[in-house]
């Protein structure tokens, strides 16, 4: 299963971290589609952020990402997309994605 966290801070997100692996059905060609989709989704957001405003930490089967500014709008627009698109695709993917939201 993929968990997916995410903490914020009134409606600002303060940090992210995604880690494990969906295990989910393999397509054709034994790909697993919802880790593909999954990292695909977290990637893009990854390549959208800026380290300067950001403390990003990528290893295997585990990515986290705290906020250093969690006023920067463009930023929270950002992670705001990412907990959308994740959420989007647990919808569909129950058994293999569960994404928590705690405030703090």
């Amino acid at each position: 299963m993929i968990n997916a966290n995410f903490l914020k801070k009134n409606k600002s997100i303060i940090e992210f971290s995604i880690s494990g692996h969906a295990f989910s059905v393999l397509n054709e060609n034994g790909n697993d589609l919802v880790c593909a989709a999954a990292s695909g989704i977290v990637f893009g957001i990854l390549n959208s952020l800026n380290d300067k405003t950001n403390e990003i930490f990528v290893k295997k089967n585990f990515i986290s990402i705290k906020t250093k500014n969690i006023n920067d709008k463009n930023n929270q627009l950002i992670l705001n997309v990412l907990e959308t698109s994740l959420k989007t695709l647990e919808e569909k993917n129950k058994k293999n994605i569960k994404i928590l939201v705690k405030r703090g």
